[in-house]
């Protein structure tokens, strides 16, 4: 039932609060985000899509030979191979002393 009364409400202050809100959320999913720029010549592995058990999480290293700026890398898995890869399917390899 529409009643002719007056909406009393701060709408800047809504906008303001959920906006907080939305800020607020997305700074505490981009603590978990790893944030690594690429560069041609860094070795990198590949994750693997749900591995099994006793299957390992990541295979590699591979050589990045091209950096893209839309989050791919071309990486090189053989000699005549090459692989255009997103970035979120990589980790960093870094060689144990």
């Amino acid at each position: 039932m529409l009643l002719p009364i007056p909406i009393l409400s701060d709408w800047a202050n809504l906008r303001a609060r959920r906006q907080a809100i939305i800020d607020e959320n997305n700074r505490r999913e981009n603590l978990r985000r790893r944030f690594r720029d690429y560069h041609i010549g860094d070795e990198v592995l590949v994750l693997t899509y749900r591995p099994d058990k006793l299957e390992s999480r990541a295979i590699g290293p591979f050589i990045v030979e091209e950096v893209h700026v839309n989050g791919t890398v071309t990486i090189r898995r053989n000699n005549n191979v090459l692989e255009r890869i997103n970035v979120r399917r990589l980790r960093p390899y870094y060689r144990r002393p």
